[in-house]
């Protein structure tokens, strides 16, 4: 008899506080407020402590919290609140614009109220999609529709360039025809030398004497009349390196050139009577001034290479100029060509897309309260 009172006592505690936790839902709800990225959420204190997760009814993930219950969860009306916030930024439009749920610890879904009286598991966030629509998603495929649009009034303007472009002939960038190369200019030391060699060569050997002859002239003392002088210089100009470079190129004689070649001659000279403590004479003369004559046609064939190289460099250069200006254009409109293959094609489908998001935007702009968007949840239909 007292068993049966205590079943029945029991069926009813469990009928009451089933009756307590019915009017709980109903009198304290769940309620969402929405600023901005941050979800602000109040719900009876009854629910479970652990992960609350914000996702899609597809399941995708879009924030989640650690929630710890506090005061007591056995006051009827006691409620609880804690934080979910998202990042716009990493949000899709068509995320932010789906239907949500929050997922409990236990994998139930958390009722949440919708408009005035009702509730739903599943509901949308507006003020979380009009952020999303307008602060990312529709400046991001309004950019990206602008360069494709800029991209296609750039290749009309390189393609008119690359046209008019005198280097472009016959579909691409060539180097112009420069006409016949003068006879001044080389590209290579080997050409140099295959130009200037003989010039050189006799030139320099000759100069080697005259050189030694002056070398010569001067070890017996400074001239002492101004005929003496001019009778040496006269002497060793006849004979100079420098005569067959500046005979080449039709130019005045350098007077650096009769200079090195008067200072390689006197050094030459200089060392052989060191070695051999005297003053060369006869047959020995003129192998020093041989020697004197090697260096200087090795220095004189330098010297013809680097003038000859000028020369093609100034020669080539504007045509030369010519060409990288026109690979340039080339270059620019290939680029351009190529990201039009890759996105041209989008256009369309982009446009249409952005028209469908500044449409939603409006929608969500006309369901304001008073002057502000509805910071709270809808349900979804």
């Amino acid at each position: 008899m007292k068993r049966t009172i205590a079943t029945r006592l029991g069926a009813l505690l469990s009928i009451l506080l089933s009756g307590c936790a019915v009017v709980q839902d109903q009198m304290s709800p769940t309620e969402m407020y929405v600023e901005r990225e941050n979800i602000r959420i109040t719900m009876p204190a009854s629910n479970p402590a652990g992960k609350y997760i914000l996702e899609t009814s597809s399941g995708e993930r879009l924030a989640e919290t650690e929630f710890a219950p506090y005061g007591n969860s056995r006051q009827p009306f006691a409620k609880n609140a804690f934080w979910l916030r998202t990042d716009p930024r990493r949000l899709s439009a068509d995320s932010a614009g789906s239907c949500m749920r929050i997922r409990k610890p236990d994998d139930s879904f958390l009722a949440v109220r919708s408009g005035i009286v009702g509730s739903s598991t599943t509901f949308k966030i507006p003020v979380l999609e009009y952020i999303v629509l307008n602060n990312y998603a529709i400046p991001s495929l309004q950019r990206d529709i602008g360069r494709i649009n800029g991209d296609r009034q750039a290749k009309e303007q390189v393609e008119q360039q690359l046209h008019a472009h005198a280097a472009f002939s016959e579909g691409r960038c060539r180097v112009p025809d420069a006409g016949p190369r003068p006879a001044n200019v080389c590209r290579s030391r080997n050409e140099a030398r295959t130009m200037f060699t003989e010039y050189c060569v006799n030139s320099n050997f000759s100069c080697g004497v005259a050189g030694g002859k002056l070398a010569s002239y001067l070890s017996q003392g400074t001239p002492t009349t101004t005929d003496d002088f001019d009778e040496a210089v006269s002497l060793f100009i006849q004979g100079s390196c420098s005569v067959a470079v500046d005979r080449a190129y039709s130019q005045s004689t350098s007077w650096w050139s009769l200079l090195r070649s008067a200072f390689v001659s006197v050094v030459t000279n200089s060392m052989v009577e060191e070695l051999i403590g005297r003053r060369p004479v006869g047959d020995e003369q003129l192998v020093v001034d041989a020697l004197a004559g090697v260096a200087n046609t090795y220095l004189c064939v330098e010297e013809a290479y680097y003038s000859c190289s000028q020369n093609w460099n100034r020669w080539m250069g504007r045509y030369t100029q010519a060409y990288n200006q026109c690979r340039q254009i080339e270059r620019s409109y290939n680029d351009i060509n190529r990201r039009l293959q890759l996105n041209e094609g989008k256009l369309v489908s982009m446009e249409e897309k952005l028209e469908a998001l500044q449409k939603r935007q409006q929608e969500i702009l006309g369901k304001k309260w008073g002057v502000r968007l509805n910071q709270r949840v809808e349900a979804c239909e």
